[in-house]
C-alpha cells in the first residue's frame, strides 16, 4: 500500500513537473489579444510557470499587443526565435496594463532577424530577484527595447547576449522610465553597434535609466561608474539629440543609484557635462573650446557660471556650485585685460 502510494506521488511530482515546463508558441491567427487561445498553439495561453516563444515567421499573422485592462504572468518569453517560413521583426507592444515575467525575457534570438519589445505604457517587470535579466540581441539575431513610455523594471540589462553567439542589442529611450540592476554592454564578443541612444532631452519628457544596486551584495554587475563614463564618452551610451548624456550618483547607505539621461546643450559647458564650471574655464583657457581663447567663448562661460543641468532642472535654469574664487578672478582679469587690448588697437 505504501509503496504504491509513493509511486503514485512520484507520478504526480512528475506530471506537475512537466506541465510546469510547457513551451507555448503565439500563431496571431485570431488578432493581438495575448489572452486569446486563438493566437496560441494548441490553444494554450501561457502561465506564470510557462514559457512564451513569440516567433517571426511571416505565418504569423498578428504580434501581440497588451492592453490597460490585462495584467500577464509568465515564466520567460523568448522574442524572435525562428521556426520555419520568412522571417519578419517580431514584435510584443506593452499599451498598457502589467506583463510579469518571473525570469527572464530574450529579445532577438535569430541570425539576422530583428525583434523589438515597443513599450508604450504600462509596466513591466522582469524576474522575481533583482540578478534575473532583460537580454537584446543572441544567436546573432538583433533584439531592441523601444521605450516610449511607461515603467520597464528589466533586472540586469544585458546587450547583447554574449554567452551564446552574440547579436545586436539596443535600447533607444525616447521615453518611460527604464530602471536596471545592472547594465552589460558587451562589445568585445558582440556587435560595435550595441548600445544605448537617448533621442529625446529629459526636460523635454525624455526617458531616464535608473540603476539601483546593493554594495553589500556579492553579485554586483556594475561595480563603477567609471564604466558607465567610459560608455558615455566612447559614443556607447549616446544622444541622437544632440544633447549631451548625463550620469548623476547617489547613495544611501549601501544603495547605489546611477540616473542616467539626456539633457539639452548648456552654453558654456566646454566639457560637456551638464554644469559650467571652474573645469569649463580651464578647458577655455587651454584653447579647448568651440572658439580657443576667445572672448565669445570666455563671456557665454561667465554668465552662465554655475548652470546645471539634471533631472526637474532645464538646461538653463540656475544651481550653486561651488568654485574657487580665484578661478572667477582670474577669469574676469583676462576680461579686463583682452578689452584694454582692444581699446589700445
Amino acid at each position: 500500500m505504501c509503496k504504491k502510494l509513493l509511486l503514485s506521488l512520484l507520478v504526480l511530482a512528475f506530471v506537475t513537473n512537466t506541465a510546469a515546463a510547457l513551451s507555448t508558441f503565439w500563431n496571431g491567427a485570431a488578432d493581438t489579444d495575448w489572452t486569446n487561445s486563438g493566437n496560441w498553439d494548441s490553444s494554450l495561453v501561457p502561465i506564470s510557470t510557462d514559457w512564451a516563444d513569440v516567433r517571426n515567421g511571416n505565418w504569423v499573422l498578428n504580434f501581440p499587443v497588451i492592453t490597460a485592462a490585462q495584467t500577464i504572468e509568465v515564466n520567460n518569453i523568448r522574442l524572435g526565435p525562428n521556426f520555419g517560413g520568412t522571417p519578419q521583426t517580431a514584435t510584443i507592444t506593452m499599451d498598457g496594463g502589467t506583463l510579469n515575467i518571473r525570469n527572464e525575457i530574450y529579445i532577438g534570438e535569430t541570425a539576422g532577424i530583428a525583434a523589438d519589445f515597443v513599450m508604450n505604457s504600462g509596466t513591466v517587470n522582469v524576474g522575481t530577484a533583482a540578478n534575473n535579466w532583460t537580454l537584446l540581441g543572441s544567436v546573432g539575431g538583433a533584439g531592441r527595447l523601444l521605450m516610449n513610455g511607461g515603467t520597464f523594471n528589466a533586472g540586469i540589462l544585458g546587450l547583447p547576449k554574449w554567452w551564446e553567439t552574440p547579436g545586436t542589442g539596443n535600447a533607444i529611450i525616447d521615453g518611460g522610465n527604464l530602471n536596471t540592476s545592472g547594465i552589460i554592454i558587451d562589445l568585445a564578443g558582440g556587435s560595435p553597434t550595441s548600445g544605448i541612444d537617448f533621442t529625446k532631452d529629459f526636460a523635454a519628457g525624455g526617458g531616464k535609466i535608473t540603476d539601483t544596486q546593493d554594495l553589500a551584495d556579492p553579485v554586483d554587475w556594475l561595480n563603477w561608474q567609471g564604466q558607465v563614463d567610459l560608455w558615455i564618452d566612447a559614443g556607447i551610451i549616446s544622444s541622437s539629440t544632440g544633447g549631451t548624456v548625463l550620469m548623476v550618483a547617489s547613495s544611501v547607505g549601501t544603495i547605489r543609484t546611477l540616473e542616467i539621461f539626456s539633457v539639452a546643450a548648456v552654453p558654456g559647458d566646454f566639457t560637456g557635462n551638464g554644469k559650467v564650471t571652474g573645469r569649463d574655464f580651464l578647458k577655455w583657457q587651454r584653447g579647448e573650446s568651440p572658439a580657443p581663447l576667445s572672448s565669445t567663448d570666455l563671456n557665454t562661460w561667465l554668465a552662465n557660471y554655475g548652470t546645471v543641468a539634471g533631472p526637474g532642472v532645464a538646461a538653463g535654469a540656475a544651481a550653486a556650485v561651488p568654485e574657487p574664487t580665484s578661478i572667477l578672478l582670474a577669469a574676469f582679469g583676462i576680461v579686463v585685460l583682452s578689452t584694454r587690448r582692444r581699446l589700445r588697437d
